[in-house]
This record gives structure tokens, C-alpha cells and sequence, in this order.
């Protein structure tokens, strides 16, 4: 999706999903910005805190948002983004997230080339 505030919109076409990040509060510590990675209960758990209108799901709906989930930690990397709590040090979160998604996705595709 651009972000240049000109042609915000959605892709129109179905795409891959590769990661998910979730974001962490800031933190004061000299090693933030850094990307944990989650554990697929612990990701889980962050993803299901983080939907929204849960107060209007049905016991049905609540379970195939459940199914849902459950099905996306289980092929989707989730992992966790600790911000730093000074904002001159945006753009080494940028490199970090942007050093990290690089590293995992392409070592998924050499993994995923491996297999054939």
C-alpha cells in the first residue's frame, strides 16, 4: 500500500501475506529498536488482543476468528516490535524491521526452493 498520502489504497489483487509485526509499547532500553520473534501461543494471543468489534461477534463468529488466526500463526511468521522510546531513532526502527523482514522472507523462499 503507498503511503505518499497521494494514492493511499489498497491493493486490488489478493497477495501474499509474509509476516506479521506487532507493535510494542517503546521502551527507554539501549537495545530498542529491536523484533522478537513470538512463539505460536504467544502470537496467537497477541493477535487475538489485537481485534477490534470482538463485542459484536456471535459465538460462531468468534470461533472462525479463532479458526482464522489459529490457521495464520501457524503459517505466518508473528513477531513483536520494541520501539525506542526517542523518536530521533525512527529511521533505525525503519532499518530494523526493513533488515528483518528481508532476512526472513528471503530465507523462506530458499527454504520453500529447497523442497521442489
Amino acid at each position: 500500500m503507498p503511503l505518499d498520502g497521494v494514492a493511499a489504497t489498497f491493493e486490488p489483487k489478493k497477495q501474499p501475506l509474509g509476516l506479521v509485526y506487532i507493535l510494542a509499547p517503546s521502551a527507554e532500553e539501549s537495545n530498542a529498536p529491536r523484533i522478537e520473534g513470538l512463539a505460536l501461543r504467544e502470537g496467537l494471543l497477541e493477535l487475538v488482543k489485537n481485534t477490534y468489534m470482538n463485542w459484536l461477534l456471535d459465538r460462531n463468529q468468534r470461533a472462525a476468528e479463532l479458526d482464522v488466526l489459529t490457521r495464520l500463526v501457524a503459517n505466518v511468521s508473528v513477531r513483536r516490535i520494541i520501539p525506542p522510546a526517542d523518536p530521533t531513532r525512527i529511521a533505525a526502527l525503519c532499518d530494523v524491521i526493513v533488515q528483518d523482514a528481508e532476512k526472513l522472507l528471503r530465507s523462506r523462499s530458499f527454504a520453500a526452493g529447497a523442497g521442489h
